[in-house]
């Protein structure tokens, strides 16, 4: 499913308890619901999820609520992330096991709505309709999580990169990476030409200016016998990077 169609999901949840719970003697406030709703939003959306504006959004008392999101914590669902490390104040993330959790509740939920009105061809294929009104191909890559320990917000990462669509949604996203990453990311764009001397210059400046650095792969040979890049299979195998974090194109 999309992000978009994740966040439909959660709207049409709300929306649905909200009609028992405040509309109705039907149904009480579910404060473990409203916390992971709330964490899966601002996960989903890029925004900074703070311990307090969690307990605001459960929807009950701040005792019940700090009682709630702890055992949240305690279960695996929520990660709690220092902001820096010499900050004293922490944010909260979705963990991958709450992102799985969501993510087939939601493939059910779409699938049962499809079922009963009519929108899937009642074979059980849940990728006939686009949950919300528009049809968009579905994600390979299930939503990514937060890293457990952040970069930190008392310093920026610096990413250098051509004038390309790709990258202008990096940047566009940038929001998202400063909440996944713990962080402030600035992407600085430049055209081809300029990106090749930008980089040939902050190599012979010795002090690197820039975290991650994109080239042009007409480059690679010139950039590797001049020594400003290098192969990273020593460092993938000392890292234990695990290649099921990446596309397979990759």
């Amino acid at each position: 499913m999309t992000r978009e169609e994740l966040l439909r999901v959660l709207s049409f949840v709300d929306k649905a308890r909200g009609i028992s719970e405040a509309r109705t003697a039907l149904a009480r406030t579910d404060p473990r619901w409203n916390i992971i709703s709330y964490a899966m939003r601002r996960h989903l959306e890029g925004r900074l999820l703070t311990i307090t504006s969690a307990a605001s959004a459960a929807g009950v008392p701040y005792g019940t609520a700090m009682r709630r999101i702890g055992d949240l914590v305690d279960e695996g669902y929520l990660l709690r992330r220092r902001r820096s490390e010499t900050s004293k104040s922490f944010s909260l993330h979705p963990t991958r096991k709450l992102i799985e959790e969501y993510e087939s509740y939601a493939l059910q939920l779409k699938a049962l709505v499809g079922q009963t009105f009519g929108f899937s061809n009642g074979e059980g294929a849940i990728d006939d309709f686009y949950f919300g009104g528009y049809y968009m191909a579905s994600r390979i890559l299930s939503y990514p999580t937060a890293m457990r320990a952040g970069v930190g917000f008392d310093r920026k990462v610096r990413i250098l990169s051509p004038v390309d669509p790709t990258f202008k949604t990096l940047s566009d996203f940038s929001s998202n990476l400063n909440e996944l990453c713990g962080t402030n990311v600035e992407v600085v764009t430049l055209p081809l030409d300029a990106l090749h001397a930008e980089i040939m210059e902050n190599h012979a400046r010795g002090n690197q200016s820039y975290d991650l650095v994109a080239v042009d792969l007409p480059w690679i040979g010139q950039l590797a016998c001049q020594g400003i890049i290098e192969p990273l299979g020593e460092i993938i195998a000392a890292e234990r990077y695990s290649a099921s974090d990446f596309h397979t194109a990759a």
